[in-house]
């Protein structure tokens, strides 16, 4: 008896370890797809302004950036180095809708960079949060922001007022264009969320399957807007070879950042919210904007950099929401999230905030005691002094905290399943 106590207790401990191990795994594979997402985030965005300045035609850009991410994974899964499914008619009939609003969010981006500047183009996309918490809570079972979050993202948008009386040159067509944009990429923010929930998908699977069907949409978007002609039309002899390598390394860069940006952020929206996905993207525009104002002395008035300050702030505050109870249970193990090779780049298929991740630990332990509690007397039916103190624990236990078991019940799986450990003060007796 006293030996089986020990291995119970050996068993036990092995779970909960297997458990922290898991947690810390995904906290570090949110670190690395946060980072790579903001750092991608903010190189595009230049990127693609200083590329249409040179190569002013939009959709035709965007399709050589899918058509070079879609390439790339193809290549890269031919080798054996990622994990991609092959195109599949029945992966399309599910992911073409997907394609068609990014397609239309990127397209829109495309033509408000050609018409304003990138300063103009972040303080509109301030506006987008708003509607991405109202569209979280109506659509994909979140709760409300918290007072502090509602805060923070009028704070976001009262900075984007303050920037825009200040800002030049906004005619009613670059401010019906700018309108149009933030609509659209609030809804492509919510709906890409809540399907990539229904569909699931590797990583890298996303992204070949989007940049695939990028290209096809993207092609009619080119000749809706009648770049094909204008391209043909184009008088390259008029510009010097330097100029047109020029275009072509600035069409390459553009090209790699939108591969980096296609993975990091599919990676990153599958573990956050979509409103925290906009406020994230947000302050690392935000924060490049400020630093190349400050930087390149572009001579910003203290109006302007007023209202990048708000933004700042205001996202500095924002916490993420919760779930609404009664949480759907997460079906992720321990194992799922600590995988190896490049199948531990994929994200887990759970949402980690703020409200989720920071009781992880403790209640995975409690969760553990509570699993061994029934077994402590004699027969599994005898209530012993582990039942009583699991009794007392759940009664003691506040609503909050119960509300959000569901992440670590998930988890627990293991641990809640190991055989039944006597408590201390009955395994001295038997010894």
């Amino acid at each position: 008896m006293a030996r089986d106590g020990r291995c119970d207790v050996s068993r036990r401990g092995e779970a909960v370890a297997e458990v922290e191990r898991g947690a810390a795994a995904a906290r570090r594979t949110l670190l690395l797809y946060g980072a790579g997402y903001c750092a991608s985030s903010s190189l595009l965005l230049v990127t693609n302004k200083a590329t249409l300045q040179a190569f002013p035609f939009p959709a035709t850009m965007s399709v050589v950036q899918y058509a070079a991410s879609a390439l790339a994974v193809r290549v890269l899964a031919s080798a054996g180095l990622v994990d991609a499914e092959p195109l599949r008619w029945a992966r399309v009939r599910e992911c073409w809708t997907i394609t068609l609003v990014f397609c239309a969010a990127i397209f829109a981006n495309m033509l408000t960079l050609q018409r304003t500047s990138v300063e103009t183009v972040v303080v509109f996309r301030c506006a987008v949060p708003l509607a991405t918490a109202v569209g979280d809570a109506l659509f994909l079972g979140m709760a409300l922001p918290s007072a502090r979050s509602w805060a923070a993202l009028l704070t976001i948008a009262a900075g984007s007022l303050v920037y825009v009386e200040s800002a030049p040159m906004l005619d009613g067509g670059t401010l019906s264009v700018s309108c149009a944009y933030v609509l659209i990429l609030a809804f492509e923010m919510v709906y890409v969320k809540g399907m990539m929930r229904a569909v699931q998908m590797s990583t890298f699977s996303r992204v070949l399957y989007n940049n695939s069907l990028s290209c096809a949409f993207g092609i009619a978007l080119a000749c809706l807007a009648g770049e094909p002609g204008r391209l043909a039309r184009a008088r390259t002899d008029e510009l010097s070879v330097s100029a047109l390598a020029d275009t072509a390394g600035l069409l390459a860069l553009s090209c790699c950042f939108g591969l980096t940006i296609s993975f990091f952020g599919f990676g990153f929206r599958a573990l956050v919210t979509s409103t925290t996905f906009t406020v994230v993207g947000l302050m690392c525009k935000v924060a490049s904007v400020s630093a190349s104002m400050l930087l390149l002395r572009s001579g910003a008035g203290a109006r302007e950099l007023l209202g990048l300050a708000l933004c700042l702030a205001g996202g500095a505050c924002y916490q993420q929401a919760a779930e609404r109870p009664p949480a759907a249970a997460a079906a992720v193990t321990a194992g799922q999230i600590g995988g190896g090779g490049m199948r531990a780049l994929e994200p887990p298929c759970v949402e980690l905030g703020a409200a989720e991740g920071e009781p992880l630990l403790e209640r995975a332990r409690r969760g553990a005691r509570r699993g061994t509690g029934a077994g402590a007397g004699t027969d599994a039916d005898d209530d012993g002094p582990g039942d009583a103190r699991a009794d007392r624990e759940r009664a003691l236990e506040p609503a909050s905290q119960k509300r959000r078991g569901s992440l670590t019940a998930s988890l627990t799986g293991a641990a809640a399943a190991a055989p039944p450990v006597l408590p201390r003060e009955r395994r001295q007796v038997v010894d």
